[in-house]
């Protein structure tokens, strides 16, 4: 073989793996796009960012407006469903806390929330308003209510299912807890079979 002929077999050679290699990093390129793409499709987006000093809907309430969060929390071992209202006055943030069946609705438990349960209440409905994807078996549910007096200003419905564990701030208040401090109260007799 000439020499002529084995450069030639050589530079072809050295193409040829640089052809490959370059198409094994595109593959992967490729791979890697399609993957994160499936993880968001498939509801395993990563866990929002909360900025800071980022507001959720507790602390943009303004003067003379309320929030009736009716919070549905539901999992394996688990069902909860409760209506907090949320309204401030003069010495800051309170909460009532009730259930949903008729003879639930006048048993209200009462409390005044300090400013940083307030922020880890907040971060919470922040957290479940960015938050995309899903497929947990617990799902946290916030059918949120601005009102401006006794007027309906704003409606949204809040999911959160991604099994995401948010650094909430604060003295990590969380809904659940909130609204496992409320007891329910037993059904009349009457109601009994």
């Amino acid at each position: 073989m000439s020499r002529r002929t084995r450069t030639g077999w050589i530079v072809l050679v050295v193409l040829g793996t640089l052809a490959t290699v370059g198409s094994a990093v595109f593959g992967l390129l490729l791979l890697r796009m399609y993957l994160l793409q499936a993880e968001e499709l498939d509801g395993r987006a990563p866990p929002p960012v909360l900025a800071p000093g980022e507001k959720g809907p507790l602390l943009r309430l303004g003067p003379g407006q309320s929030a009736q969060v009716y919070y549905r929390s539901q999992g394996c071992f688990h069902w909860i469903y409760r209506v907090l209202t949320f309204a401030r006055d003069d010495h800051g943030m309170n909460v009532d806390i009730h259930g949903t069946e008729p003879w639930e609705r006048q048993a209200i438990d009462q409390r005044a929330l300090t400013e940083a349960e307030v922020v880890a209440l907040d971060r919470e409905l922040l957290y479940a308003e960015k938050a995309r994807g899903g497929g947990c078996t617990t799902r946290h549910e916030y059918n949120l209510i601005v009102f401006e007096g006794d007027r309906a200003i704003s409606h949204t419905v809040l999911v959160d299912d991604t099994c995401g564990n948010p650094a909430f701030t604060g003295e990590g208040l969380t809904f659940d807890a909130l609204a496992r401090e409320w007891k329910p109260v037993p059904p009349p007799p009457y109601l009994h079979l």
